[in-house]
């Protein structure tokens, strides 16, 4: 494995006196594509929030790129992808793409804002509804608009939280597609959430698994398959069922 671009060592997290995380640990190397599988409540999201700076880990450490995190704070190398598109209903699609860049990178200027929203725009397809308004779009057209937005910054990792959870099983796989087309024009680490065995599968180099109550990792399963994947090959169809059994 390349260097680590994130290493999680021994995280813990209480709420109360719940224990959400135990001992949490593992790395993501540079420019690998990771996904956390689990059940609900097994505290997938939290962890993906203590990575980017909006949890507080009440027990270990955690590494970017080779160097200790603050607890808390801005990680100016790290997007995050939420599980909704939070695009801003007044605002257009080329409107929302500049938002990241106004607060990422207030000294470029209106002008290079709109060169770099209108290049990221024309990366996810969506170049001829830069003056769209949010409610003109399908739900997939609205998830490219908010991965557009999340690579405008040029993040070294990206964060995603179930971004595609809500969208229908044909427009899912679309998107899939589109990561993974994105990743290869532009290397990014990527560590996702999911509860979907096979969007685990399709996009993971790896899938680390956490079993439930408080959440802790079960096991670590490299994925191999060669890419393009589709859920429908027989190869890609046994993983997913291999893995279901570890879920």
């Amino acid at each position: 494995m390349s260097a680590a671009a994130i290493a999680v060592r021994g995280i813990g997290k209480h709420f109360g006196e719940l224990k959400v995380l135990d001992d949490v640990g593992f790395e993501v190397g540079e420019g690998e594509t990771v996904a956390l599988l689990g059940t609900s409540g097994c505290g997938k999201s939290t962890l993906l929030n203590i990575v980017a700076g909006l949890a507080v880990p009440d027990a270990g450490e955690l590494w970017l790129h080779g160097e200790r995190a603050a607890a808390r704070g801005e990680r100016r190398s790290l997007a995050y992808m939420f599980q909704e598109d939070r695009l801003l209903p007044w605002r257009t699609v080329q409107a929302n793409a500049e938002l990241a860049l106004e607060a990422a990178q207030p000294r470029l200027s209106a002008h290079g804002r709109r060169e770099r929203a209108a290049a990221a725009l024309e990366m996810v397809g969506l170049a001829a509804f830069a003056g769209h308004h949010p409610h003109q779009l399908s739900g997939g057209m609205r998830s490219r608009v908010a991965l557009a937005r999340s690579l405008i910054g040029e993040p070294g990792i990206l964060l995603m939280d179930e971004p595609f959870s809500k969208l229908d099983p044909q427009t899912r796989a679309q998107m899939h597609g589109e990561v993974l087309r994105l990743r290869a024009l532009r290397p990014t680490t990527i560590l996702f959430v999911t509860h979907d065995v096979e969007e685990a599968i399709v996009l993971a180099d790896r899938v680390i698994v956490l079993a439930p109550r408080p959440g802790r990792v079960r096991e670590i399963v490299n994925v191999s398959l060669p890419r393009p994947r589709s859920a429908t090959e027989t190869d890609v169809a046994e993983a997913v069922r291999r893995l279901r059994l570890l879920v």
